[in-house]
C-alpha cells in the first residue's frame, strides 16, 4: 500500500507561474517571421530582389481586376520581365465568368526552367495567381506571390536545379479559380505535374505559413522538416483549413489528389482584397520568408526528396480523383523554432502510454477514491463546457461592440487574450465551488474529511484525465491537430508515474503540464488571432480552459487561509 500523500510545502506556484509568463512572450516573439537576410550567390533567394519584382509587377497601383485594362497592363509587365530573365514565357487562354457575371478572355502564363538533367515527368510546378481583385492594387493577394515566382526563376536560372520545374501564374482565381480549374482540365501541363507548390496571401504581413499538404502527409512531413529554410508550418494548420470554407488554387490540387503545398501569410488581415493592400504595407521579411521556404521546396523537390504521383488524365473540377489523401502525421515548429514530426502510429503509442502511465498514478494513490477522480473530472469538464459558452458570448459582443471592424477589431490581440483568460478563469469554478470539506465527506472516512494533498492529486489525475479524452476524439476526427493536447498531458503523466504516489506531490507534474500547454500553444497564437480574431470566441476561450486543466492543481495549491 502506498504511503499517504503528503502535504504541500513547495515553491512550485511562484515559479511555474513567472516561467509561464516568460516562456510565453518568448515563444510568441519566435513565432515572427526571419528578418531577410540577401546574400551575394545568384542561385539564392533574395528578399529584396523580390521586394523590387513586387514594385515593378504592382506598377501605379491599379486594379488587376479581370477583364480591365490595368488586367491587360499588369500581363504585358509580367511577359515582359520574364523575357528579361531568360525564360521563354506561353500563354493559355481561355474565357470565364469575371466579376461582372459575363464571359471574359484571361490567360494563365506558363515558364518552364530547364534542369541539369533532361528527366520525364513527374515535375515540380509552382502556382502564384496574377490576377486581383477590384477593390486594390493587390500588392499582398496575389503580388508577393507574383514577386517571389519571379525571385526563384531568376534563381534557378542562374543555379539550374536537378530536373525541370515549372511555373504557372494563373488568372482568374479570384473569381473562381479558373485557371487552376482549366490548367487540370485540358492543358498538358497537367500531366506533367507531380508536386505543387502554392503561394497566395490573406493580408500584408506576417510569418508566410505552410498552412496545407497534398495528398500524402506523411511524406510531405519529412520534406518540410528537412528543407533548409525558415519553414514556419504546422499541421494543425492543415487539419484546420481543410474544415473551413475557404478556396485557393491549390484546392483544385487537394481534390484531385495531388501531392504539394500551401504557403500564405495571414499578418495585417485588415488589408485584406480593400485599397489598403499596397506595397507599402508589405512586410519585407514576409517575402523573404515566402520566397525561401518555397525555393528550397522546389529544390526538393527537384531532386526527388518525395514522392510525385502523375495525374491519370485530366481532372474534372466536379468530382475527385487520384489517391485518397493519408493523414495523421503530426509537424510543428518547437517552441517557434526548428520542425518537429512524427507519424500517427507515434501520437497513438504517446496517447496509450499516457493513459497508462495515469491509470498506474491513480491506482498507486490509495487514499485518492476513484469516485473522487471521477467527480473532480465531471466537474472540469464542466468548467470546459462553461468556457465555450463563454465563448460564443464573446464572439456575440465583439461583433455588437466593434460592428464595424469585426471581426479583427482595433488592438485584436488584446481582444483574444481577454478570451483566453476569461476561458482559463471560468473552467476552475465547478471544481472551486466543490473545493470544500464537506463535499469530500461521502468519498472518505466519516471520522474526518480528505486531507488537502489527496484533493490535489484527484484534481491532477482529473485535470490528465480529461485531456487525454479530448487529445483521443482529437486523434479520431483531426490527427495532425492532436500535438497541443497530447504532449501537455504526456509530460504530465510521466511525472504522475515517477511520482509513485508518495512523498513527491502532483503540482510538480501540474507545473510540468502547464509549461509544456505554453510552449505547445503560444507559439500558434499569432496565427490564430490572424486567421480568426473574434470570430472563434469559442476557440479562444477553450484554448485557455485546455492550458488551465492542469494549472487547476497549482491553483489548489496554494496556501488557504
Amino acid at each position: 500500500m502506498s504511503e499517504p500523500p503528503a502535504a504541500p510545502d513547495r515553491p512550485w506556484r511562484l515559479a511555474t507561474l513567472l516561467l509561464s509568463w516568460l516562456l510565453s512572450v518568448w515563444c510568441v516573439q519566435e513565432s515572427a517571421p526571419p528578418l531577410p537576410s540577401d546574400v551575394d550567390s545568384l542561385g539564392c533567394f533574395s528578399a529584396r530582389r523580390a521586394h523590387e519584382e513586387l514594385v515593378r509587377f504592382v506598377g501605379d497601383g491599379t486594379p488587376r481586376a479581370v477583364g480591365t485594362a490595368g488586367h491587360d497592363a499588369a500581363q504585358e509587365r509580367l511577359l515582359r520581365r520574364l523575357r528579361e530573365l531568360g525564360v521563354t514565357p506561353t500563354t493559355h487562354r481561355f474565357f470565364a465568368r469575371g466579376w461582372n457575371r459575363s464571359a471574359v478572355e484571361m490567360h494563365s502564363i506558363l515558364v518552364e526552367v530547364r534542369g541539369q538533367e533532361a528527366m520525364d515527368a513527374p515535375l515540380p510546378m509552382l502556382w502564384a495567381h496574377w490576377d486581383g481583385v477590384p477593390s486594390g492594387p493587390a500588392a499582398g493577394d496575389n503580388g508577393v506571390g507574383v514577386a517571389c515566382a519571379l525571385e526563384c526563376i531568376r534563381a534557378l536560372v542562374a543555379d539550374p536545379p536537378q530536373r525541370t520545374v515549372l511555373f504557372v501564374f494563373t488568372d482568374g482565381e479570384e473569381v473562381g479559380l479558373w485557371g487552376a480549374r482549366r490548367l487540370a482540365e485540358e492543358h498538358a501541363w497537367w500531366m506533367r505535374a507531380g508536386a505543387i507548390v502554392n503561394l497566395d496571401a490573406r493580408g500584408s504581413s506576417g510569418p508566410a505559413i505552410l498552412f496545407e499538404t497534398g495528398s500524402d502527409t506523411p511524406a510531405h512531413a519529412r520534406l518540410i522538416a528537412s528543407v533548409d529554410a525558415p519553414v514556419c508550418s504546422t499541421s494543425l494548420a492543415a487539419e484546420a483549413y481543410r474544415l473551413m470554407p475557404n478556396n485557393t488554387d491549390f484546392t483544385v490540387a487537394v481534390r484531385t489528389g495531388r501531392a504539394g503545398f500551401n504557403i500564405a501569410f495571414l499578418g495585417s488581415p485588415r488589408n485584406y482584397h480593400t485599397a489598403n493592400d499596397r506595397v507599402d504595407q508589405i512586410d519585407i521579411a514576409t517575402v523573404g520568408q515566402m520566397g525561401s521556404t518555397a525555393l528550397a521546396l522546389l529544390r526538393s523537390l527537384a531532386a526527388g526528396s518525395t514522392p510525385m504521383p502523375l495525374p491519370t488524365d485530366h481532372a474534372s473540377w466536379t468530382r475527385e480523383s487520384g489517391a485518397a489523401a493519408r493523414r495523421g502525421a503530426v509537424w510543428f515548429n518547437a517552441l517557434g523554432g526548428p520542425i518537429v514530426r512524427w507519424d500517427g502510429s507515434v501520437s497513438i503509442a504517446l496517447l496509450a502510454f499516457a493513459v497508462l502511465a495515469t491509470v498506474t498514478a491513480a491506482r498507486r494513490c490509495c487514499d485518492v477514491p476513484l469516485r473522487m477522480i471521477l467527480r473532480d473530472t465531471l466537474l472540469l469538464a464542466a468548467g470546459v463546457a462553461l468556457a465555450a459558452c463563454v465563448g460564443w458570448i464573446f464572439s456575440a459582443a465583439s461583433r455588437w461592440i466593434a460592428a464595424d471592424s469585426f471581426p479583427w477589431p482595433p488592438a485584436t490581440t488584446a481582444w483574444v487574450l481577454v478570451a483566453l483568460a476569461l476561458g482559463a478563469l471560468v473552467t476552475w469554478i465547478p471544481r472551486l465551488i466543490a473545493w470544500q470539506p464537506i463535499s469530500h465527506r461521502r468519498f472518505t472516512a466519516p471520522a474526518h474529511h480528505a486531507p488537502p494533498a489527496a484533493e490535489l492529486w484527484s484534481t491532477m489525475i482529473a485535470a490528465n484525465a480529461l485531456s487525454l479524452l479530448l487529445a483521443s476524439i482529437v486523434l479520431i476526427l483531426a490527427p495532425g491537430a492532436v500535438h497541443p493536447l497530447l504532449l501537455p498531458a504526456v509530460a504530465g503523466s510521466m511525472v504522475l508515474l515517477l511520482a509513485r504516489g508518495r512523498a513527491r506531490l502532483p503540482d510538480a507534474a501540474a507545473a510540468v503540464a502547464v509549461l509544456v500547454a505554453i510552449a505547445a500553444w503560444a507559439p500558434l497564437e499569432g496565427m490564430f488571432h490572424d486567421a480568426f480574431g473574434t470570430a472563434l470566441g469559442i476557440f479562444s476561450c477553450v484554448r485557455g480552459a485546455v492550458v488551465a486543466l492542469p494549472a487547476t492543481a497549482l491553483l489548489m495549491s496554494l496556501p488557504r487561509r
